[in-house]
């Protein structure tokens, strides 16, 4: 969960990041038509700007935290890995559990498969935003019922919930009609 709430927060600051270049832009481009009018050149504000011996290091600095910024945000929008174990909690001595979901996941995998009108799926289990959360895609043959498949993909699911315990796991399957 913290992962997700630094990657809303690595949004937030990209986003401000992109609102202050462009007001910079913006002013940029009003100080040339403004200079004249306090009776200034273009030559003689450049000149002044010159003199400032932390501008290019200040300049430096924007731009390799904008480039740093584009990187943290890049790998926050990378999906979540599949989950690997599920705990289940301690036993009464001391003892805790933890099940491989995998294999429930390659069945459910299995029994979709099975289904004529499904040619491939692809589900995977994940914890995203705090909670575990089936995601995937379903591949459908292109003359298939679209509306069957997904009432079969949606009993997998609650079946897979069940198996692992989770009764109101979230789901997100995109379903894909091969051409």
């Amino acid at each position: 969960m913290r992962r997700d709430r630094s990657a809303v927060g690595r949004n937030r600051t990209g986003l401000v990041l992109l609102g202050v270049v462009g007001v910079l832009l913006g002013a940029a481009i009003l100080v040339p038509a403004a200079v004249p009018a306090l009776g200034w050149t273009l030559g003689d504000a450049a000149r002044a700007v010159a003199r400032w011996p932390w501008w290019p290091a200040a300049a430096g600095a924007v731009g390799v935290a904008a480039v740093v910024t584009a990187a943290a945000w890049l790998v926050a929008q990378r999906p979540g890995a599949p989950l690997r174990r599920l705990g289940l909690g301690v036993t009464d001595d001391g003892d805790r559990l933890a099940l491989d979901p995998a294999a429930a996941v390659r069945t459910a995998n299995a029994v979709l498969a099975e289904h004529h009108d499904v040619v491939a799926a692809r589900l995977t289990l994940v914890h995203r935003r705090g909670a575990l959360e089936v995601g995937g895609a379903v591949v459908l043959d292109a003359d298939g019922v679209i509306d069957l498949a997904a009432a079969r993909v949606r009993e997998v699911v609650a079946d897979l919930g069940t198996v692992l315990e989770l009764p109101q796991v979230r789901s997100r399957v995109r379903l894909e009609v091969r051409r």
